[in-house]
């Protein structure tokens, strides 16, 4: 199916407000909410992996991000920089090794 078919079955995928709305409705939570508090707590563990990988110099783009902290260390800079640090954490991992860093039971890094 194409893009253009896609949206034009379902117009509700393509409208943030109306994902946030069906979220809410399905599941009684707000959508954002949920995903700031989970995110609020993985972020200081994912800064920590990332200050460890940029230590070894394997990941030299995450001492950049890293370093945005020491100037604003404000809880949406840590957000910011645990979001954008995975791209470039993940970048060049094999799927099969990004796999194997999460076990069966949700636990992470």
């Amino acid at each position: 199916m194409e893009e253009k078919q896609v949206k034009s079955r379902w117009p509700a995928l393509f409208s943030e407000r109306q994902i946030q709305a069906e979220f809410q409705r399905i599941v009684t939570t707000d959508l954002l909410s949920s995903f700031l508090d989970g995110l609020d707590g993985l972020a200081p563990r994912l800064l920590e992996v990332y200050k460890g990988a940029s230590r070894t110099g394997k990941k030299q783009a995450l001492k950049s991000i890293l370093d945005c902290l020491e100037k604003d260390d404000t809880n949406e800079r840590r957000r910011t920089a645990a979001l954008f640090g995975l791209s470039h954490y993940m970048s060049g991992e094999k799927q099969a090794n990004v796999i194997r860093m999460c076990d069966a039971h949700g636990d992470t890094l």
